[in-house]
């Protein structure tokens, strides 16, 4: 399975907050793919101080990166505009996350599922917050400064 990780889901990971910790390591250590966009590397290094980007740079090396394409670019403003003339306004940087997602045909881990588009439809995306799965060492503590993920492990539990 392809995830792209949004910003709330790596925040929440970041700080240890569960489910997403655990879920995430689970998605990891089970061979799916976990990518991030430009939108979410951005956003999520707007809040890491200096002190701590060299531990964040190796996470971020460890996942697939995804380019935001002029075609995602354009899907993006349509749904927007879309969205718009239904009532319902998202923003620029949640319609970008989503075109991405869907041009990849991913899950977006999340639990904004209010500013995503279509955020209950099963359609080639699906936003919903990560499945379940249960860490048996958070990753920061079993782990050096320098290589943060080493020694977590995760139970394997169903994660569809």
């Amino acid at each position: 399975m392809r995830y792209l990780l949004d910003t709330t889901a790596l925040i929440d990971f970041a700080k240890g907050r569960e489910p997403a910790s655990s879920r995430i390591l689970g998605f990891s250590e089970g061979g799916d793919e976990l990518a991030v966009c430009a939108i979410n590397v951005a956003e999520f290094y707007a809040g890491v101080p200096p002190a701590q980007r060299g531990v964040w740079d190796e996470f971020f090396s460890t996942l697939t990166y995804w380019d935001v394409t002029a075609q995602a670019a354009r899907h993006a403003g349509c749904l927007r505009f879309d969205f718009a003339r239904k009532g319902r306004v998202l923003s620029t940087t949640d319609v970008i996350i989503a075109a991405v997602a869907q041009e990849k045909e991913a899950v977006i881990v999340t639990d904004n599922t209010k500013g995503l588009p279509d955020g209950r439809r099963a359609s080639p995306v699906h936003f919903r917050l990560t499945t379940p799965g249960r860490c048996t060492t958070p990753p920061w503590s079993a782990s050096s400064p320098g290589r943060p993920f080493s020694g977590a492990r995760c139970a394997s539990t169903s994660r569809r």
